[in-house]
């Protein structure tokens, strides 16, 4: 395998300024070879506690928007509902990556992340359909389990 840095914000200042980057020769060209991969491996975290909500939302957005929206985290920045779905917020026109739709053509999508705080969005992402290997620790899985049976 050989790996490449993407050195990019996680979001655009805005949903026109994100246009606009993605035209970008650098950006256009990273982009199309991560959909170009075979796999691409993949972490989550929830609205609560995250390095996302700790260290990368742009200063005009508030996490409890985000919650009161319907999301339960994210994906690569991509902020889901617990339908895995994406919410009706400006966040999710701002991202400077793949779009969760160029994941699901990808042959294998791994998703790793544990910890029980993480069970809606885990849920979330396996609704969507595009997580084809989920790596994550036993009392996650049980409580998946559980969570999605309810």
């Amino acid at each position: 395998a050989e790996h490449s840095f993407f050195t990019a914000p996680l979001y655009a200042g805005s949903a026109k300024s994100q246009t606009l980057f993605l035209e970008q020769d650098v950006i256009r060209e990273m982009l199309e070879k991560i959909r170009s991969c075979g796999a691409i491996a993949l972490a989550t975290g929830d609205l609560e506690s995250s390095l996302l909500v700790r260290d990368a939302l742009p200063r005009d957005v508030d996490k409890a928007d985000l919650i009161a929206k319907g999301g339960v985290g994210d994906i690569t920045g991509h902020i889901l509902d617990a339908q895995g779905e994406l919410i009706d917020h400006d966040i999710n026109r701002r991202v400077i990556g793949v779009s969760l739709d160029d994941m699901a053509r990808i042959d294998n999508v791994i998703l790793a992340a544990g910890g029980l705080h993480k069970v809606p969005i885990l849920a979330a992402a396996l609704r969507r359909g595009f997580v084809d290997t989920l790596v994550t620790d036993e009392n996650t899985a049980v409580a998946l389990l559980q969570y999605v049976d309810a």
